[in-house]
């Protein structure tokens, strides 16, 4: 079973070294190597280019250096197209794969031959490489597609996972204007079967103080949160449409069910775009019309409007989540 490693990469002049040194020191070695850069205005282009010329990786590496910067996804799925291996491993240009990644990515592939996609455990890593946490999955297929439709996104972590070729073959390409391309094919994996996902670390995750990832922990005030919050729906809606003609494309069992749960988040998430402007009885009115579709905390932004949402944000904060 061979395989190809993508890396994407965005002004990570700092990082990209690490990222370099994490595919090349594999025990593993890929058929195959693309790195696509997305019109970076740094030096990160000039700093892939000097590590290829180093290590003589010029007949083995492929440089897709962009002059524009056109989006992840654009990026991402160009670089895709280069591939021709039967597994597909993504990195970006600020993580570090730890030298089993690939091993450990084939191994599971092999014990788990239905699974589109795989996925490992991390650690979590600060801008100077300091370990600041971990995410530990215990070994399990997570294959609950209804679970993930409630949540709004799937409980499986992007940063980690290997590819099949086939999960593209069986879906299609995804469309460039895509919120969340991850998401997406982390949607497709849980429903076409499920995900394999393992204990083993193999990747080194960085979160950057300013990263989307961590937005819920600033310093910024309630109201900023809050607007925040509203500004996030209509993405979340989007995405969720995506999903909706994923299904509906698809020949998965309930999925009358699916495509009534996935219906239910859309109203839910317009909603939320207005929370504040919505009363108390209305609010009520929308958590009886779709209360099999609600998680708690959507629940609680409902009964208790712009309140429940700073409320659960300091909730998160007081559990450390």
């Amino acid at each position: 079973m061979d395989y190809s490693i993508v890396l994407i990469s965005f002004n990570q002049e700092k990082f990209i070294k690490e990222a370099l040194d994490g595919i090349r020191n594999q025990t593993l070695m890929p058929k195959e190597v693309i790195i696509a850069d997305d019109g970076s205005i740094d030096n990160t282009p000039s700093i892939i280019e000097e590590y290829v010329a180093l290590y003589s990786l010029e007949n083995d590496w492929k440089l897709l250096l962009s002059k524009e910067n056109r989006g992840i996804n654009i990026n991402l799925q160009e670089a895709i197209e280069e591939t021709t291996s039967e597994v597909i491993i993504i990195m970006a240009g600020d993580d570090i794969a730890m030298p089993n990644k690939a091993e450990v990515s084939i191994k599971l592939f092999r014990e788990n031959p239905l699974m589109h996609i795989v996925a490992t455990s991390l650690d979590k890593i600060d801008d100077n490489g300091n370990v600041i946490g971990e995410l530990i999955y215990s070994d399990k297929i997570e294959n609950d597609i209804i679970k993930v439709i409630k949540n709004g996104m799937p409980h499986v972590f992007p940063v980690g996972q290997a590819w099949k070729r086939s999960l593209f073959q069986r879906f299609g390409k995804l469309p460039y204007d895509l919120p969340n391309e991850d998401d997406q094919l982390t949607f497709r994996g849980v429903l076409d079967g499920g995900i394999f996902c393992s204990a083993i670390k193999t990747t080194k995750y960085r979160i950057h103080s300013n990263s989307a990832s961590s937005w819920i922990r600033n310093n910024q005030s309630g109201n900023v949160y809050f607007n925040r919050f509203k500004a996030d729906m209509p993405v979340r809606r989007r995405n969720m449409e995506y999903w909706y003609k994923t299904v509906e494309d698809s020949d998965v069992e309930n999925k009358e069910l699916l495509l009534k749960l996935i219906s239910f988040k859309i109203e839910i998430y317009k909603s939320f775009n207005n929370l504040d402007c919505i009363s108390f009885f209305r609010r009520l009115n929308l958590f009886y019309k779709y209360k099999d579709a609600l998680l708690l905390r959507e629940i609680i932004y409902l009964l208790l409007g712009k309140f429940g949402v700073k409320l659960w944000r300091q909730l998160r904060i007081f559990l450390g989540k």
